[in-house]
């Protein structure tokens, strides 16, 4: 959420800390915690092929989706990101979702 209140022309004035540093790490922090989400739901899967699986179909529709930024600006790019995650948290768990594949 940080990332869409805060205005990028905000660090077009200051130091290299406020700069640099300051937006990589505004940009780059939810791919950092994406990736410890995947690597600790990957570690507890019982069945890492269908976990993979998953894992890149999911970067294939974020691959699309990222073509909206495009038409929505980076921005708002991170809403959308931001509804998948919901999307993700709030769907239901099939108890023996592997048995069908």
């Amino acid at each position: 959420m940080l990332g869409v209140l805060v205005p990028l022309d905000i660090f077009l004035a200051g130091g290299t800390l406020w700069r640099y540093i300051a937006p990589c790490v505004l940009a780059l922090s939810p791919v950092f915690f994406a990736g410890v989400i995947f690597a600790v739901s990957f570690r507890n899967a019982p069945h890492p092929n269908l976990a993979l699986g998953s894992n890149i179909a999911g970067s294939v529709v974020g691959g699309l989706t990222e073509s909206l930024s495009m038409l929505l600006g980076f921005q708002y790019l991170l809403l959308v990101a931001l509804g998948f995650y919901l999307l993700s948290a709030w769907s239901p768990r099939a108890p023996n979702a592997a048995a069908r594949f």
